[in-house]
């Protein structure tokens, strides 16, 4: 059961900045996890299409695989995008 504690231990590390909660990091997961199930029942759908119409589906893929990656990460890039112009985060050369 000691694995379980360490488990727990690395979740609450990962979608946590420096301690902090991060929602844009459980929201990217939870993205990332729903992106996921929705390329595998396309790649489950595409097996039993066939053949003549199979090429279409494939055709998009990489498109689809690449829009959904830039739709997971983009919760916690906004957030570290915004987090750049914050004035009380920066400390400015005097």
């Amino acid at each position: 059961m000691e694995w379980v504690g360490k488990f727990t231990g690395f979740i609450k590390e990962a979608l946590s900045d420096n301690g902090s909660p991060s929602s844009s990091r459980i929201i990217s997961a939870w993205l990332s996890v729903s992106s996921m199930a929705l390329i595998w029942w396309m790649v489950r759908h595409m097996m039993s299409l066939p053949v003549a119409t199979l090429g279409v589906w494939m055709g998009g893929l990489p498109m689809i695989i690449g829009a959904l990656a830039g739709f997971t990460v983009a919760p916690y890039g906004v957030n570290r995008l915004s987090g750049m112009f914050k004035k009380e985060d920066r400390q400015e050369d005097r």
